[in-house]
């Protein structure tokens, strides 16, 4: 059994896994985690385990690096809030109370904001824009299609997307590579009332699962409202088309 953990956080999922499925009959978990203080206590957690492979590296669909926004300007150990979508709504903070936020976009964020490092770590530190700043680190990003065709693996499991704003951009890469028809199943969740961008993509992205040339809706399962990951595909998708679901 092959599992992929994308936003592994402090390894929650993986305990999960390992306590229902047995760690004798995993072959493989590869758990995603961008967030550097998270990711050192995953490595130390796991260090005993040939089974389990930790990657310090943000998934989303393209690779390249780019900013980590901090939850609460603060990387403490448990920190599950953190996204590379700047309008996530508790990764920035206004300079003046005074004045309206500004509502950041990747476009603004690259033409118009400032990057202070902290001291001694160039890849860490506060952007500045307009009446905003935030605590950011840079990252990598990487493709899940790309690091299955790289680590040549043909059949995955379970695939369990929480990344803070991006699991649109992560199905969208899964199926537009048809890499998603080698998933036997997949959990993530959905975070449109927190990262008001993934509004403009979720539509579409549930128009292609559902136009998609193989049956793969009974495959994903979903969480949200603090559920685990338990409302099917169809039936979150019926609760959306119903308005139940923002």
């Amino acid at each position: 059994m092959i599992i992929i953990d994308v936003g592994a956080c402090t390894g929650s999922f993986i305990d999960d896994c390992i306590k229902q499925y047995g760690l004798e009959d995993i072959e493989k978990i590869y758990a995603f985690e961008p967030l550097e203080v998270n990711y050192n206590f995953l490595v130390e957690k796991y260090k005993e385990s040939e089974k389990i492979q930790i990657f310090g590296l943000a998934v989303s669909n393209q690779s390249h690096l780019t900013c980590l926004f901090i939850k609460n300007f603060s990387e403490y150990l448990g920190n599950s809030g953190s996204s590379l979508h700047p309008d996530k709504i508790n990764v920035l903070y206004k300079l003046d109370d005074r004045k309206p936020a500004t509502k950041l976009t990747n476009e603004k964020v690259k033409n118009n904001a400032v990057f202070i490092p902290d001291e001694g770590r160039p890849d860490h530190g506060t952007l500045v824009c307009e009446n905003v700043k935030a605590k950011i680190h840079f990252v990598q990003t990487i493709k899940i299609s790309d690091f299955l065709q790289d680590a040549e693996i043909d059949k995955v499991d379970l695939l369990k997307i929480d990344a803070e704003g991006s699991e649109y951009d992560i199905l969208e890469d899964l199926l537009e590579t048809r890499t998603i028809q080698n998933i036997e199943k997949i959990y993530f969740e959905d975070h449109k009332r927190s990262v008001p961008s993934s509004s403009q993509k979720r539509d579409p992205i549930i128009e292609k699962i559902r136009n998609f040339d193989e049956p793969i809706q009974e495959r994903i399962w979903v969480q949200c409202d603090d559920k685990r990951y338990e409302i099917p595909f169809s039936e979150w998708l019926g609760k959306v088309e119903k308005g139940e679901m923002q």
